[in-house]
């Protein structure tokens, strides 16, 4: 099976050894397939001026940024103000406080020690951290009722648990970490439009509710606002919850991009997708492995008969549809150092085995 997977931006990628590949880019358009054709006709395209700093620092913005405003036709097709740094505002420098133990365990492993420190301005650096402690948060043995193995716990004499699998903890394993949204499948078929769409908009259907971003995630276009509020009580910028809004880019062929589209003209994207994805087959099994990251929404629609993902995806919004099965295969490698340090989903619990299957070197089919 042959998978595309196309990206808004540059990105690079960290290979750790028995950890993690990590590829950081902006949104990921995954999978392709024979999907239905472009939903055709659509909303009056969104034109902006230039933003124009106004005012003195401070006024109307908190932190001592700067007020901008713009014009968009038609009338409120996107955001018309917002704060930010300039070179007569300058962003002040980042400074951090001592790290102060909180307690040990939750949200961190056992035997380390959550600890926090304050920061300003807020949000500008990291502020929590997880640090090994084994003597101060000693592990409970009663919450370790066997050794971590590759797909589990091996309990020697277990029945269920005493079964042994090749080591697989030292082997690599692949991570996609998105700045912006990871979209599964063809984001310009007549069923995404139908079915995915109106679970990132305002609406009945709407899934998404207003958050907030990251700082740097402002400059990609997420700093929207939620009715006219620019942030929070805290001072940390908003986005609306809105993805089939124009987020301020343009795409190759000079046309409007919106927050779940790629940078590549429709045209140039229908030519990359495979029409015979098994993730548009209504008798297909259609597979994704890996850890798939973002801080932002997974969303998309698979027709296959049965939708596998070995991994994880972790996400703010998901808007992933499927038509008959979707099933969820956890690696436990993810419970690695290697996994905490990049943020990826970690867990305490003990998995409980449903089913095992050895494969030869080939893989599984």
């Amino acid at each position: 099976m042959m998978r595309r997977t196309l990206v808004r931006v540059e990105w690079w990628g960290l290979l750790l050894a028995g950890g993690l590949l990590l590829a950081v880019g902006d949104a990921w358009a995954i999978g392709g397939g024979g999907g239905g054709g472009g939903g055709g006709g659509g909303p009056t395209p969104c034109t902006c001026t230039s933003w124009v700093p106004q005012g003195a620092c401070g006024s109307n913005c908190s932190a001592g940024k700067q007020y901008h405003t713009r014009t968009c036709s038609p009338a409120n097709c996107s955001s018309t103000t917002y704060c930010g740094w300039t070179a007569a505002c300058p962003a002040p420098a980042c400074t951090a406080g001592n790290w102060q133990n909180v307690n040990c365990g939750s949200p961190c492993s056992q035997g380390y020690m959550y600890q926090s420190r304050p920061t300003n301005p807020l949000g500008c650096t990291y502020s929590t951290t997880c640090v090994s402690m084994a003597v101060t948060c000693p592990v409970d043995p009663n919450k370790v009722p066997g050794n971590w193995k590759p797909y589990g716990y091996a309990l020697p004499g277990d029945p269920q648990y005493s079964f042994t699998y090749p080591d697989n903890e030292q082997r690599n394993q692949v991570g996609l970490a998105a700045k912006g949204n990871i979209i599964i499948g063809d984001y310009t078929s007549t069923q995404f439009q139908d079915t995915v769409l109106p679970k990132l908009k305002p609406g009945a259907q709407s899934v998404t509710q207003p958050y907030v971003i990251d700082p740097t995630d402002a400059s990609l276009g997420y700093h929207t606002g939620n009715g006219g509020t620019m942030y929070d009580a805290n001072g940390r910028p908003l986005f609306d919850g809105n993805y089939d809004q124009l987020d301020g880019g343009t795409k190759l062929d000079g046309k409007k991009r919106k927050f779940y589209e790629s940078s590549l003209s429709d045209a140039a994207f229908k030519q990359l997708i495979n029409s015979s994805d098994p993730l548009f087959k209504s008798s297909g099994k259609a597979k994704l492995e890996g850890v798939f990251f973002t801080n932002h929404a997974v969303a998309g629609v698979a027709s296959a008969q049965a939708l596998n993902l070995n991994g994880a995806m972790v996400s703010r919004d998901d808007a992933l549809m499927f038509s008959n099965a979707l099933y969820l295969n956890h690696d436990t490698r993810l419970l690695s150092d290697a996994a905490a340090k990049l943020g990826l989903p970690v867990s305490l619990k003990r998995l409980q085995l449903r089913s095992w299957q050895e494969c030869p070197a080939s893989g599984c089919p």
